[in-house]
């Protein structure tokens, strides 16, 4: 069951601090928070790019110290409500249940704001605070397979079957998915240069000699 705890940073998260409170390894969260373009200052990453960064909240409108709390997984979330942690996730995705928004930064990365789905379960009328995102943090369906150059379906596809990682994204109510604009560029970009084709690449150039005569005489028989 879910532990309220105190916050895993104040004023500014290194990076064993920041991947507690997103749950993830050490390992993997720098090169997560560099593909959102959440860049440390020094050694540290100071709350607000955080909170702007991966949560895309306006913090004008916010407090900022809830915020700060290690996220909720799904398998706690499901504990709450009496759901299994796949019952919940489906229930979810398909609109059949409204919650606050599910951040899902993975596969097995599935994260919620605490005090958020503290409030829903324990309100009477499921209220909680709402936030709004940062205008150009999010980007819809369409405007996913647009900057891929995907067709929308073609796209699912290829998520489906993992061959193509699916950005982080969010989930609201009705199970309407929108993506983390930042992270989606990162994917698209490292994908598309390493599908970049070979003719691209400039043949090598050979010495004379015997020892370039050998190295051309390889080449061509490789290229039958």
């Amino acid at each position: 069951m879910f532990q309220e705890t105190k916050p895993a940073f104040t004023e500014a998260a290194n990076v064993r601090q920041l991947g507690h409170w997103l749950g993830m390894s050490r390992n993997r969260v720098k090169d997560f928070a560099d593909a959102l373009g959440v860049l440390p200052a020094g050694k540290k990453y100071p709350e607000f790019r955080l909170i702007t960064g991966v949560l895309g909240v306006d913090v004008a409108e916010a407090d900022i110290e809830p915020m700060t709390h290690k996220l909720m997984t799904l398998a706690e979330a499901a504990v709450i409500l009496g759901y299994s942690a796949q019952d919940l996730k489906t229930k979810i995705e398909e609109g059949a249940i409204t919650v606050p928004p599910m951040y899902v930064f993975g596969k097995r990365s599935r994260r919620f704001l605490p005090h958020q789905f503290l409030a829903f379960s324990r309100n009477p009328r499921g209220h909680y605070d709402r936030y709004d995102f940062l205008p150009g943090f999010l980007m819809s369906g369409d405007e996913l397979a647009q900057e891929a150059e995907q067709r929308p379906d073609a796209l699912k596809e290829k998520f489906k079957a993992d061959n193509l990682v699916e950005p982080a994204h969010v989930i609201l109510e009705g199970g309407k998915k929108i993506y983390i604009r930042a992270h989606a560029k990162t994917i698209f970009k490292k994908s598309k240069s390493l599908e970049k084709p070979d003719s691209d690449i400039e043949p090598p150039v050979f010495s004379g000699g015997v020892l370039g005569q050998i190295a051309r005489s390889a080449a061509s028989g490789s290229q039958a």
